[in-house]
């Protein structure tokens, strides 16, 4: 963030670092070893396997993220992948997930907006990995077509968490399901609040026949 931000913002800024869940990768000093599930997680487990983010969806953070997304702020996409890029090494370190989707917008929400912010972000996240050197991406890592957002929904601020599941629930498809069978996919948002965006995508990614779903975002509520 040293590159994005200077001294008085960065000491706003909140990592998301060990110990968190293991499933939603929420942060908690509360656990008392890392390899544990919050009580969410265990009452009602994902459809995903792990997700994990950058940082908390607070302070300089957040405002980086408003400016991108709302304020049109498009060169914000390279740094902000690049922090992207950090944690999927972290995570992963040369053993990648074999697909990468970013979660999709509805075609008239790209129209207003004029781009999708989290394809952006996945597209200078690969760049940043493919100019590494100890990094090897599976051959067709970055898939844009996929997943489809073939539902209108409405906006899913100010809705708690139930509301964000209907709201959300059936709003995707896969496109061509023999090419996520069997994979290993990670799926990519923004930001993650309840989690309910990316465990739909999760769900309909499964029901075609892929073998696991990671999530990545850039930010979280914590």
């Amino acid at each position: 963030m040293g590159g994005l931000l200077c001294e008085a913002c960065l000491s706003g800024f909140q990592p998301v670092e060990p110990p968190f869940c293991l499933m939603c990768g929420i942060k908690s000093a509360a656990f008392e070893a890392e390899d544990q599930l919050c009580n969410a997680c265990t009452q009602s487990p994902r459809n995903f396997c792990q997700a994990r983010a950058v940082g908390a969806y607070e302070g300089p953070l957040r405002a980086l993220i408003h400016d991108f997304k709302f304020r049109g702020r498009i060169h914000l996409a390279k740094p902000l992948g690049f922090l992207l890029a950090f944690i999927l090494k972290r995570e992963y370190g040369d053993r990648f997930p074999e697909l990468l989707i970013p979660v999709p917008l509805h075609i008239r929400k790209h129209r207003l907006r004029g781009f999708n912010q989290t394809y952006l972000l996945a597209v200078h996240m690969v760049t940043w990995l493919q100019n590494s050197k100890s990094a090897n991406l599976p051959a067709g890592f970055l898939q844009r077509e996929l997943l489809q957002r073939f539902r209108w929904t409405d906006s899913q601020t100010g809705q708690g968490k139930t509301g964000r599941r209907t709201n959300i629930a059936g709003a995707f498809q896969v496109v061509f399901p023999e090419k996520v069978y069997g994979k290993h996919i990670l799926v990519m948002d923004d930001v993650y609040t309840t989690g309910s965006t990316v465990d739909e995508c999760t769900r309909v990614l499964l029901a075609a026949g892929a073998h696991r779903v990671d999530v990545l975002t850039l930010a979280r509520t914590l």
